[in-house]
């Protein structure tokens, strides 16, 4: 008898992940989210790039490609593509953008780890 998979790996090079922003995180004045193209990376890749002692900049243009629903805090205008990756890394609330932006990369693998390790409901 033939055996057919059970899961079937895709090749992606990005996820859409969402990534909620409170700003300032204890008291916010400002509360929204950004989608975030991550870049698909292995476990290995993952832990090189975070050693590597990158810069903000570098950092977050390694592990997202896009982000969608940033708007421009001079004009409210909706900044796409090159335009929202520059001012979430180096605009007036980019100290809150990127490690809002790097924890939810990072969250994504421990989410996995513990979604994954156990028993899975069945659909």
């Amino acid at each position: 008898m033939s055996q057919k998979p059970t899961l079937i790996l895709k090749q992606l090079t990005t996820i859409e992940q969402r990534v909620d922003i409170a700003i300032p995180a204890d008291n916010p004045v400002i509360r929204g989210h950004i989608t975030c193209d991550f870049v698909v990376r292995s476990k290995e890749a993952f832990r090189e790039l975070s050693g590597k002692g990158l810069s903000d900049e570098e950092y977050i243009r390694a592990i997202c490609s896009n982000i969608r629903g940033l708007a421009s805090p001079d004009t409210g205008e909706l900044l796409d593509g090159e335009a929202a990756l520059q001012e979430a890394i180096s605009g007036i609330w980019s100290a809150f953008l990127i490690p809002g932006i790097a924890r939810r990369y990072g969250e994504q693998f421990a989410e996995a780890s513990a979604k994954n390790s156990g028993p899975l409901s069945r659909r």
